[in-house]
């Protein structure tokens, strides 16, 4: 069995309770820092898995960025997929998903209201 450790007694001294107290807050602060970065750069790589699924697309469809993104945004919408996970499977894949297949096609047949 592991014993539990007080935090408040270091090399068998017992701090007094302002140190514990800001001790704990550091922790407190680095825990929330850590998962401040850790969002931070998921977001990152989710920006960047986006912006080349748009050129993807751009290149595939031979359209501008903006309307990449757009029919981009529009299939994962529609399809209820995340962004992220939809430019994922663009830019691994040769082929053009299904979902942004069918959302092109019914662009084409309907225009903006589609």
């Amino acid at each position: 069995m592991t014993e539990s450790r007080d935090p408040s007694v270091t090399d068998g001294h017992r701090l007094s309770e302002e140190p514990v107290a800001e001790l704990l807050q550091l922790r407190e602060l680095t825990e929330q820092l850590q998962d401040e970065n850790r969002d931070l750069r998921e977001a990152l790589e989710s920006r960047v898995v986006i912006e080349q699924a748009k050129g993807v697309l751009a290149e595939r469809l031979k359209v501008d960025l903006e309307e990449a993104f757009s029919v981009l945004r529009r299939a994962a919408r529609s399809n209820r997929i995340e962004l992220r996970e939809l430019s994922a499977r663009v830019v691994s894949s040769e082929a053009t998903p299904p979902e942004l297949t069918r959302t092109i096609d019914r662009l084409a047949e309907y225009g903006e209201d589609a």
